[in-house]
């Protein structure tokens, strides 16, 4: 019985990184192009996260107590999928706005509720989360290069192939085992339960600085790299470069994670973090960013599987959906909304070279500051036992 199933979590993971991929090339570009400002984009990219902070607990309130979670994630990959069409009409940027609440409604809550069902899954049938995870850098790697291929050609494309993508996700999520809510009985439980875990609210605060330097990145690489002379083709190979490095990090991030713990683990993004965009601020040739891209691997994959891991290890099962949905609230949604918003405003004053330049500090002291909290909350432990 395990065998058929195991194709349908990769796909489904791969089919949304993929997804994200197309979105997250192209949606700063076509802002850009449409002849909005640097803090413009900023303000209409932050609204994406911003709208993620009432979204996120509707979703896994929503997923926590419904019969099929595989039905709630379903309707999130359809009504994403068809909300990112309206972005073809030349729209004011009130009604534009409009549509990036309505699409990121859709959009912001399909990755933690998917794995919400796809680690509990795999718990069940004892399967790594590397494994699982990998298909998703695979899918977003070998996107990256085709998309950017592609919408050198036709840019008009970009949204028909998020929609695309986007309902073969919907259409996998009906695959899936079916995976009911915990609360859907007698049983509830207030996600505030969560924010009681002092390790866990540490992590989560400590995730979202660093998630605010990436936001910015995020937002504003492709029209950085884009001024310093590189097309969309080598975008989509700087962007290759990112994520195939994940798969080795993947491999291992399960021992790393266990030998470690989640708090050193999550502090080895926070230095590649602080080295990387000082690279960034010091290199102006786009080729000889292309290696720099390989510092990503330790970035984003390591912030994110350490965060999601504790979660899915260490809250009840009743609040698991809730608990992934926190972490995205928090470190994937008010983070990034701030990130692309302060960054947009920083850039449009100081210019995009120097902002990366500030990244670079923000991810230093954050990482140093988190380092003598983790070194303080260990004696603690030790002294407890």
């Amino acid at each position: 019985m395990q065998k058929p199933v195991y194709p349908a979590f990769l796909a489904i993971i791969a089919a949304y990184q993929m997804s994200l991929a197309v979105i997250t090339l192209y949606l700063p570009l076509f802002f850009h192009q449409r002849g909005y400002s640097q803090a413009a984009i900023g303000i209409i990219l932050s609204l994406s996260p911003l709208v993620g902070v009432a979204a996120q607990p509707f979703w896994g309130t929503r997923a926590d107590r419904s019969s099929s979670r595989n039905r709630v994630l379903m309707g999130m990959f359809a009504g994403s999928g068809l909300s990112v069409l309206l972005f073809y009409f030349r729209l004011p940027i009130a009604a534009t706005l409009a549509v990036m609440a309505l699409f990121t409604f859709f959009q912001v809550g399909i990755e933690p509720l998917s794995w919400s069902i796809n680690l509990e899954q795999a718990e069940a049938r004892g399967w790594r989360f590397g494994p699982l995870r990998m298909a998703g850098t695979v899918g977003f790697a070998l996107m990256a290069v085709f998309s950017g291929w592609v919408l050198d050609r036709r840019p008009q494309t970009a949204f028909l192939l998020y929609c695309g993508l986007s309902l073969l996700g919907a259409a996998l999520a009906v695959m899936l085992p079916r995976t009911p809510g915990h609360q859907r009985g007698s049983r509830r439980l207030s996600m505030i339960l969560l924010m009681k875990n002092p390790e866990l609210v540490g992590l989560l605060i400590y995730g979202a600085v660093l998630v605010m330097t990436l936001a910015f990145y995020y937002s504003f690489f492709p029209i950085y790299y884009q001024n310093l002379g590189a097309t969309r083709t080598l975008l989509g190979v700087a962007t290759l470069i990112s994520a195939l490095p994940e798969i080795v990090v993947l491999s291992f991030a399960d021992r790393i994670f266990n030998a470690l713990g989640p708090r050193r683990m999550i502090m080895i993004a926070g230095a590649a973090l602080a080295v990387r965009w000082l690279l960034l601020y010091v290199l102006r040739d786009p080729y000889w960013l292309l290696p720099v891209q390989v510092l990503h691997s330790l970035t984003f994959i390591i912030v994110f599987f350490s965060i999601t891991s504790y979660i899915n290890r260490t809250v009840p099962k009743e609040l698991k959906a809730s608990g992934q949905a926190l972490c995205a609230l928090v470190v994937f949604g008010a983070a990034r909304a701030a990130g692309a918003l302060a960054g947009g405003c920083l850039a449009e004053w100081r210019g995009l070279r120097n902002t990366f330049l500030y990244c670079a500090v923000l991810a230093a002291a954050s990482t140093f500051g988190f380092a003598l909290w983790n070194r303080a909350a260990e004696r603690a432990g030790r002294a407890k036992s």
